[in-house]
């Protein structure tokens, strides 16, 4: 084969791939317009009229949550509801947010292991749970005791994103049910009026099976994967807040170590 037929195959396979590549959006993008924008259009209505109707009569929901090394952190009180698309016409994210409050106030707790200390710094920033931890340390900079401070109100999240790539609708909650992240994959059919109402009294916590059921295997092991994958990137990200707060504050020990000693060297010049 010639140096120019050569070249011609390789556009001729370019040409191809991207003349493929093209049709394979069309059609995704064509699914998007007929079956996933019309069940996120109507999933959007049903949650606002939702939304509208719990902040005006104000019902009375309440939950509880624990963390590791503390336990139970008692009864909290669901409101303050707040939904938002990215678009009135084409959705792709439908944002649904409200809070649990605890009435006594802030949480205070004490940790004296390192491991458990970690352990619940980890799971507070990974649930978007605010905090302030007061540290206490030997003389070798080492961690001897911790005290949080936890904000008394849970942050609670319900997105249904539009995943054009693989033709579904996911739906992903974040604290509804405990401190945890739940990521349910929905094909486009699976939201009608009766999954909507269903959904509707999960929130209100008057459904606690709700969407138990709706994952194949296949479907259960790929979010599997995905989520090992994310608890994997959050343990660097903690790791590597811990180690920069570490190294901060050792820098700032050495600094006034170093003024002090500065300070006698000049008082005996």
């Amino acid at each position: 084969m010639g140096l120019l037929d050569e070249l011609r195959d390789q556009a001729e396979t370019l040409k191809s791939s991207s003349e493929y590549e093209k049709e394979r959006q069309e059609r995704l993008l064509t699914y998007y317009k007929n079956e996933i924008n019309p069940r996120m259009m109507e999933t959007y209505r049903f949650l606002h009229e939702l939304v509208t109707h719990l902040n005006y009569v104000k019902p009375e929901i309440t939950t509880s949550y624990t963390l590791p090394v503390v336990g139970n952190l008692g009864q909290f009180k669901q409101g303050d509801y707040k939904i938002v698309a990215d678009s009135d016409t084409e959705m792709k994210e439908i944002k649904l947010q409200f809070s649990c409050d605890r009435a006594g106030g802030d949480i205070t707790f004490r940790v004296k292991n390192k491991l458990e200390m970690e352990k619940a710094e980890e799971h507070l920033l990974k649930h978007y749970v605010r905090y302030y931890c007061k540290k206490e340390r030997d003389e070798r900079y080492n961690v001897t005791l911790a005290e949080f401070t936890v904000n008394p109100s849970i942050p609670v999240m319900v997105r249904f994103v539009a995943e054009i790539e693989e033709s579904t609708i996911s739906l992903q909650i974040v604290n509804h049910e405990g401190l945890d992240f739940r990521k349910v994959i929905l094909t486009p059919d699976k939201i009608t009026t009766g999954f909507l109402e269903q959904f509707g009294n999960y929130l209100l916590r008057r459904e606690a099976d709700f969407l138990r059921t709706e994952l194949s295997e296949e479907e259960r092991r790929r979010i599997r994967l995905r989520m090992i994958e994310e608890q994997r990137h959050l343990e660097m990200e903690v790791q590597a807040h811990l180690l920069e707060e570490e190294l901060a504050y050792q820098k700032r020990a050495k600094m006034s170590v170093f003024k002090k000693l500065f300070g006698r060297l000049k008082d005996d010049m």
